[in-house]
């Protein structure tokens, strides 16, 4: 596995792989930039297991895409900003777990 990791980022929106769920809660599809390692994805499950907000939703890595489960409006708030920065963690610890040992 090379070093020369290139973040992987949030996209957009994917309205036809949205949909409403029960409720008001929907399943919003986010695209991200590149396919997704399956050590990149397990990382953004312990980074995001560790997100403290209120009220946390639900997030996980499914098909090279964020799915979340959320209010609509969450998306323009805290939520959104957890998601980003989630990632962000994520593309950093991967770098890190694809770094050598130092000698």
């Amino acid at each position: 596995m090379s070093v020369d990791f290139i973040d992987i980022t949030i996209v957009e929106l994917d309205p036809e792989q949205s949909f409403q769920r029960s409720g008001e809660f929907w399943n919003k599809v986010f695209t991200l930039s590149a396919e997704v390692p399956g050590e990149w994805s397990r990382i953004f499950d312990e980074v995001w297991g560790g997100a403290r907000y209120q009220p946390k939703r639900h997030a996980r890595i499914e098909e090279n895409a964020i799915v979340t489960i959320c209010l609509p409006d969450e998306l323009e708030g805290e939520h959104m900003q957890f998601l980003i920065a989630a990632v962000a963690r994520t593309n950093d610890a991967y770098r890190n777990f694809l770094a050598p040992p130092s000698a």
